[in-house]
């Protein structure tokens, strides 16, 4: 009965917002984006388009050093 006890734990939203008094929205982040998966997902997208970039600039310098391209 413990393990169905802690199933049920009340998900608190990664981001919720504030109405201020002069009409501002104030926008709060509660969770670290690191530990969602959509930062997971989003750190790795990020990752490895940067990787593929450098990678792909440097085989272009490369061929315009050597006239092929």
């Amino acid at each position: 009965m413990a393990k169905q006890e802690n199933n049920k734990k009340e998900k608190k939203p990664v981001i919720t917002t504030k109405k201020k008094m002069d009409n501002s929205i104030e926008v709060q982040v509660n969770r670290p984006p690191s530990k969602t998966v959509s930062g997971r997902i989003l750190v790795w997208i990020i990752c490895i388009c940067t990787f593929l970039g450098v990678v792909l600039g440097l085989v272009a310098i490369i061929l315009q050093a050597f006239g092929v391209f």
